[in-house]
């Protein structure tokens, strides 16, 4: 039988779980009241191969996105990499060498919505600032930030700045490294391709108006995992619910 100790050992874990949960609710996110964002943006041009999908970028032009649900996990990884954003930027503020935070920048040509975490001077030269934070396993044996040099280079073009540089925090020691980046039109070229191309899909579908002009689907079917994680699951399948923008 167990004891009394073993007994309010218990309670007091069953306690601890109750309160666990009610603090992960504070994580819960608004979709309904987050801003409609429409047409390209940076962060997903630059994903890799096998992860970009063209339908999905022409769908989101002319649908409404779907409300996925972001796991409080990933939720609390966000915000703890945002917090990390914020202090640098604020010390790029104080120093008064930003000339850009978080500053939305809009390529009517290329119908491109893009944020650099930071665009500031030092020594007379303006340099394009993406900040990333890093466990310590990662940190201590990173050559560079594969995906913070695409956006880098992707963010450079779009600018006309030909200096960048990653600024990696070590999130258990506070440490940091800089990866400096110089522009290269080769390698932001499958960028702007992408770009291009997803400009004369779009063309293609405003004026047909038919699902049959869209991009082949990349996902296998409408409840695989990477369907069910997108965006834009039901406008691609044309799902019971669809919403034109």
């Amino acid at each position: 039988m167990p004891s009394i100790k073993d007994a309010l050992s218990g309670v007091r874990s069953t306690t601890s779980m109750v309160l666990e949960a009610q603090l992960n609710r504070l994580f819960a996110t608004d979709r309904a009241n987050q801003e409609v964002r429409t047409g390209m943006h940076g962060s997903g041009i630059i994903v890799g191969d096998a992860e970009f999908c063209y339908r999905k970028q022409v769908l989101s032009f002319f649908y409404v996105r779907d409300n996925v649900e972001i796991p409080v996990k990933l939720q609390r990884i966000f915000l703890e990499g945002w917090h990390v954003h914020e202090k640098w930027q604020k010390l790029f503020k104080q120093a008064g060498i930003d000339r850009g935070i978080e500053q939305r920048g809009h390529s009517k040509d290329m119908s491109l919505l893009f944020t650099p975490d930071a665009v500031i001077e030092l020594k007379g030269r303006l340099w394009v600032v993406e900040i990333k934070s890093m466990n310590e396993f990662a940190f201590r044996r990173a050559n560079g930030h594969p995906s913070g040099e695409k956006q880098l280079m992707l963010y450079m073009h779009m600018l006309a700045i030909p200096r960048g540089f990653v600024l990696c925090e070590n999130k258990n020691s506070q440490d940091i490294r800089v990866f400096e980046k110089r522009y290269d039109p080769e390698v932001a070229r499958p960028f702007v391709e992408r770009m291009i191309n997803v400009r004369e899909y779009v063309g293609e579908f405003a004026v047909a108006r038919k699902r049959s002009v869209l991009p082949e689907r990349t996902c296998t079917g409408s409840t695989c995992k990477r369907a069910m994680g997108c965006d834009y699951r039901t406008a691609c399948y044309n799902l019971e619910g669809l919403e034109r923008l």
